[in-house]
């Protein structure tokens, strides 16, 4: 399995560190407008601990290459914690959307996986927009972890952003996907 990455920020860099740990892929490619060195070595380390303490290894090769892969993560986007109203957001991440999809290598097999807020419009506009790729999102994983609620808003509050849960769902959608 490859799985490419595109925004590698902190939910970004966690949806790799989760893939790489719960799905072992052969490759994690990471793109980002960032100089993405030190995501890429902080990825290895942690492999590198993984394989210390597990008798099964990683081999996942962890790059920063713009790959065709199986799946495709977009997780870049403006993130909703800096006061904008939803509609402004929704047309600013849209723009960055058009943008990514430029840049990307789909193939006719890959799934695109956004995690770009706000989610379901986004990826229903997506599909509308690029019908000729297969768009979905993770959000019914997501609220099966926060019991049916729309909770990010309250850890944004306290926390200023969410990663851990969005990341896990990730690997969920994958894995059903992948069925």
């Amino acid at each position: 399995m490859k799985i490419q990455i595109i925004g590698a920020g902190r939910l970004g860099s966690q949806i790799a560190f989760c893939c790489m740990i719960f799905l072992k892929p052969e490759i994690i490619s990471l793109h980002d407008i960032k100089d993405l060195e030190g995501d890429i070595m902080d990825l290895v380390h942690a492999k590198n601990g993984y394989n210390s303490i597990h008798e099964e290894k990683l081999k996942t090769e962890i790059n920063s290459e713009i790959i065709e892969a199986d799946f495709i993560v977009i997780a870049a986007g403006e993130t909703r914690n800096d006061g904008r109203k939803h509609e402004k957001w929704l047309e600013i991440n849209k723009k960055l959307l058009k943008n990514i999809m430029k840049e990307i290598k789909a193939s006719a097999t890959s799934r695109i996986i956004v995690t770009t807020n706000p989610v379901i419009e986004i990826t229903e506009w997506a599909k509308k927009e690029y019908p000729q790729y297969d768009f979905h999102h993770s959000e019914d994983e997501l609220l099966k972890y926060r019991d049916g609620k729309e909770l990010g808003i309250e850890i944004l509050k306290t926390k200023g952003y969410t990663n851990f849960g969005p990341a896990m769902s990730v690997v969920e959608k994958i894995k059903e996907l992948s069925k």
